[in-house]
């Protein structure tokens, strides 16, 4: 772009791209930044290097333009960001991360020479593998969090290798989600509720793991997270679900990334529905049509024509 006119063409892009900003730089005439963009299964990655400090907003009527409900996973390479979100005022240093709510205001002051990634995550998506993700947002994950130096390496790579060498998107997308709520784990405090969102947590990932045995039932999972039936109801009842509804979508989600990947292509759609936890293919046909408005075979075929 020619000098002066960068600024304003990156802001404009930011807005068009990413999500509506207010932006300010004291150097506009010497702005110099960039940003390389894919696609990784439901989640967005982007690259983002700018050359001078910027001074960033999201405000409420950004918000109300803008009705997308993601949450941003912001992580630094060189330089430094400083945070005010969810009345909490925080610093992202290099090889650190956070994750930013982008349904509520935030602002952020960035050093000369920052770089990073950040990941734009869909919240319906995420709250599927994370029960109350909003307990680790303004939270930041360092090397010396638990989980925290495998999940950073992960963001690390993300940022290092091209493109086209990343492998498939959702299985990136998966390995992101299930680290990140390792990380966040330890960041989330002891209160009774926490305490409640973090058992339940452990309940959801036990439903993640055996959600393909279709001998799967309410007293097999009490046992197995080490409560009883009545604690275990008590727990989804309290995260406004049950056991039934629960399964139902972990197998559904399941069968849908399946359906989608072309790694998957030559497997069967009732083999698909058994391997997720269907023993009936008439049941598994039905609940998907109602959870996705389109029977499994006509998915498959859409998705064979995105890719």
């Amino acid at each position: 772009m020619e000098p002066g006119r960068a600024f304003n063409y990156w802001v404009n892009v930011i807005c068009a791209e990413l999500i509506e900003l207010e932006v300010s730089t004291v150097n506009p005439a010497r702005f110099d930044a960039s940003l390389r963009q894919m696609q990784l299964g439901p989640i967005q990655l982007n690259h983002v290097y700018t050359r001078e400090a910027q001074d960033v907003r999201r405000t409420r009527q950004a918000i109300g333009r803008n009705a997308k409900s993601l949450y941003e996973l912001v992580y630094v390479r060189s330089g430094m960001l400083v945070y005010r979100h969810y009345g909490r005022t925080f610093t992202v240093g290099e090889n650190e991360c956070v994750l930013i709510d982008n349904t509520e205001p935030y602002a952020f002051s960035s050093s000369v020479g920052t770089s990073g990634t950040t990941l734009q995550i869909p919240q319906k998506w995420l709250r599927s593998w994370i029960a109350r993700p909003e307990e680790g947002v303004a939270k930041v994950i360092s090397e010396a969090t638990p989980w925290g130096g495998a999940f950073l390496a992960t963001l690390r790579t993300l940022g290092a290798l091209p493109s086209d060498n990343l492998g498939p998107g959702e299985v990136i997308s998966e390995q992101v989600a299930s680290l990140l709520r390792l990380a966040m784990d330890p960041l989330v405090d002891g209160s009774d509720s926490q305490k409640s969102g973090r058992r339940f947590r452990e309940i959801s990932q036990l439903l993640h793991s055996w959600a393909h045995d279709d001998t799967l039932d309410p007293d097999k999972v009490a046992a197995l997270a080490g409560i009883s039936k009545r604690s275990l109801q008590a727990l989804l009842a309290a995260a406004g679900t049950t056991f039934s509804k629960e399964l139902l979508s972990i197998r559904l989600e399941r069968a849908r990334r399946h359906l989608d990947d072309p790694r998957f292509s030559r497997i069967r759609v009732s083999e698909i529905g058994w391997r997720c936890g269907f023993v009936d293919a008439s049941h598994f046909a039905r609940r998907f049509t109602e959870r996705f408005g389109t029977s499994p075979s006509e998915y498959r075929q859409r998705a064979a024509s995105r890719n």
